[in-house]
């Protein structure tokens, strides 16, 4: 059942490696996405002998803009589950919220709350760029410039221009994680139309990989699809195991512009 922690954790990990790798392309142009909007995910296991079985639900919400230490943020949330016949052998339910300044492009705080099998921790992080620190509940960690936390860098990269991208081209990239650096790798792999319950897209590909096995078991770890359009959706999120895929699926978006 570890496989379907992975995979929630895939849709935010996989979408910061994308911000970070793309932050260099182009101009932000505040379009893609506003208070309101929000994207509702299934979760599930995928082989020829079970086809489609599913394993749980995601979701990723904008919600209205807040006063935060005096300056105006979004709070963002997301949030995953287990469900079913999947949540009697595993349980996960987990959330993250971001408070994501737009001026500025950064978030100002983070916090994680998790719940996956016997595992529990909640941590909370309050960035100050002005003394180059993040003041986590269990360490401070040294930050250089601005940076992006799982969530809100799944809205920051919707707003970036994709244009010139290099299919192929492999980036690295150091990401902060959990009060830690983990150097990445990210690979752009192309265009396709990706089919999902309610709709077909047409979608952008990224392959990211990690040197390091203290976050993921596996160096490699699958593939991230997001909308070839204005809004950047992240549409599909899939990570191959031995039997098969797990994946996480767009079904519903609501609040777009």
């Amino acid at each position: 059942m570890k496989a379907i922690q992975k995979s929630l954790s895939l849709l935010f990990y996989f979408v910061l490696m994308a911000h970070l790798t793309l932050n260099a392309q182009g101009d932000i142009h505040h379009s893609a996405f506003k208070a309101g909007e929000k994207l509702a995910y299934r979760i599930y296991f995928q082989s020829l002998l079970t086809g489609k079985l599913s394993a749980g639900k995601a979701e990723l919400a904008v919600k209205k803009t807040v006063k935060f230490n005096d300056e105006n943020v979004v709070s963002i949330v997301a949030k995953g589950h287990t469900k079913g016949f999947i949540k009697l052998f595993y349980k996960v339910n987990d959330r993250f919220q971001s408070y994501y300044d737009l001026t500025q492009e950064r978030p100002v705080a983070f916090v994680k709350d998790v719940e996956e099998g016997s595992y529990q921790k909640y941590d909370s992080v309050l960035f100050n760029y002005e003394k180059s620190k993040a003041f986590g509940s269990y360490d401070t960690t040294h930050i250089v410039g601005n940076l992006t936390d799982v969530v809100s860098a799944i809205y920051h990269v919707r707003n970036l221009d994709f244009d010139g991208l290099d299919i192929g081209k492999t980036y690295e990239i150091p990401i902060f994680i959990d009060d830690n650096i983990l150097h990445a790798e990210i690979k752009f792999i192309g265009y396709k139309f990706i089919k999902t319950k309610n709709k077909i897209y047409r979608c952008m590909g990224f392959v990211p990989s990690v040197n390091t096995k203290s976050y993921f078991k596996d160096e490699n770890l699958g593939k991230i699809w997001l909308s070839d359009d204005v809004k950047r959706l992240p549409v599909l999120v899939e990570s191959e195991l031995k039997l098969g895929f797990i994946k996480l699926e767009l079904l519903e978006a609501s609040g777009l512009n």
